[in-house]
């Protein structure tokens, strides 16, 4: 069964845990701790759209969904941290504004273990070690302040005072 059929499967089921066990389990890959043996459900991931589930199951998913991005963040950081940002701005996981001042040093907006906290860890791993791939990445983005908070966090990886 393809990674479509199998979305679509877990979708019918209207289980939340399901969905999210499917995910898991596309993202992991047929060879659990194979590095890069996962790329095809990276993939699916990448395509599948989160707002597909139903309301009434979204709980469980994005109540866990950073396992998703942990699995694929020692394959392509990059990718993990614009999926993350497009996962909490679509999904209004989080206030923009408070990602915004999250992104522009402002700690107090952090968060540890869910999907704040995974994206945030993805961008400044990725302004560390690839910020000559997330400078253009952030100028590809339609929304200033979010622009200007990211270009902060790309000069200030380690942190710093909040602008």
């Amino acid at each position: 069964m393809g990674s479509e059929a199998c979305a679509r499967s877990a979708l019918k089921t209207g289980d939340g845990t399901m969905i999210y066990n499917a995910a898991a389990s596309a993202v992991e890959g047929p060879w659990p701790r194979v590095f890069n043996g996962s790329r095809s459900g990276i993939e699916a991931i990448k395509e599948f759209d989160v707002l597909r589930i139903p309301d009434q199951a979204r709980q469980v998913p994005f109540d866990n969904w950073e396992v998703v991005l942990q699995f694929w963040a020692p394959i392509n950081i990059g990718e993990v941290a614009q999926y993350g940002v497009d996962f909490l701005l679509r999904t209004g996981y989080a206030p923009r504004e408070n990602l915004i001042k999250l992104f522009s040093g402002d700690d107090k907006f952090a968060s540890d273990g869910d999907m704040i906290d995974r994206t945030f860890c993805a961008l400044r791993v990725w302004a560390v070690v690839r910020p000559k791939e997330m400078k253009p990445w952030i100028a590809t983005l339609h929304d200033a302040e979010l622009q200007k908070a990211l270009t902060w966090l790309l000069e200030h990886p380690w942190g710093g005072p909040e602008k």
